[in-house]
């Protein structure tokens, strides 16, 4: 007698009570994969005082900031993206930015820079290399020509004659200096009286500074008090005025309490 067939069960795809969770898994893989990529258009914060102007527009910075994002793959992770050597490119391009910090934000994709600029205080016309914009630390932070000029006709001109070699980023005055002549440009400035031009001489710690529709300049001493010295030519040239003298070539006011023309 012939054995009966018996039919085979299916096998039941079991796998199936498994899919909503696997495309949750999946779901959550991607999600988690997309939070961590980056942005290469970064979020520009700028701290800085109502009254600040900056040397460079926000557009500028952005811009700048964007293309050192697009130099690496690396910088599409918040895994792999080395933020110091970003600020320090940033750095390097824009001296004048001062404290940078890259901050790699926990949900969002844009990388936020933010920056504490530096005021420009001057600027200083070199016999060699064209005219740079000096913060306040004495520091070359940008050349004139690519500062606006609403910034660069703002500041004090300084007409170098003793041959100074300096680059953006390098040191070209001392702070002592600059405060110097920040100081005598304000007290001047404070009597209405208008400077026609100021310059650093070959002469060690010597500043002049010609004022407008006089045939005289002033001569100061850069490692003196500023404050007083202003003052002193001030009270000079208010006597001199009232005895109708006008001295031809100079008023030197660098030795204190004293003055001497000719």
């Amino acid at each position: 007698m012939a054995p009966k067939s018996r039919s085979v069960p299916k096998p039941q795809m079991t796998w199936l009570k498994y899919a909503p969770t696997l495309l949750a898994a999946a779901a959550l893989a991607v999600s988690l994969f997309y939070v961590t990529t980056l942005s290469t258009r970064p979020n520009i914060q700028i701290q800085r005082s109502s009254d600040q102007t900056l040397v460079s527009s926000v557009d500028r910075y952005e811009k700048e900031a964007e293309a050192i994002l697009r130099r690496s793959l690396l910088n599409r992770s918040k895994l792999t993206i080395n933020t110091d050597k970003i600020a320090a490119e940033l750095h390097e391009a824009f001296p004048e930015l001062g404290d940078i910090t890259v901050v790699i934000p926990l949900v969002d994709r844009r990388p936020v820079v933010q920056a504490q600029p530096i005021p420009p205080a001057l600027a200083l016309s070199t016999q060699k290399n064209g005219v740079f914009v000096i913060d306040a630390k004495g520091r070359a932070i940008a050349k004139a020509a690519d500062v606006d000029s609403s910034v660069r006709d703002a500041l004090p001109l300084v007409r170098d004659e003793s041959g100074l070699d300096i680059e953006v980023g390098s040191g070209a005055l001392p702070e002592t200096n600059v405060a110097f002549i920040q100081e005598i440009f304000g007290q001047l400035a404070g009597k209405q009286i208008v400077i026609e031009s100021i310059s650093l001489p070959a002469t060690t710690n010597e500043l002049r500074v010609q004022v407008r529709g006089k045939p005289y300049f002033v001569k100061f001493d850069l490692q003196g008090e500023g404050r007083f010295q202003a003052g002193t030519y001030l009270a000079v040239k208010a006597k001199l005025e009232r005895d109708g003298v006008t001295p031809a070539e100079y008023i030197d006011v660098r030795v204190p309490e004293k003055a001497f023309y000719r």
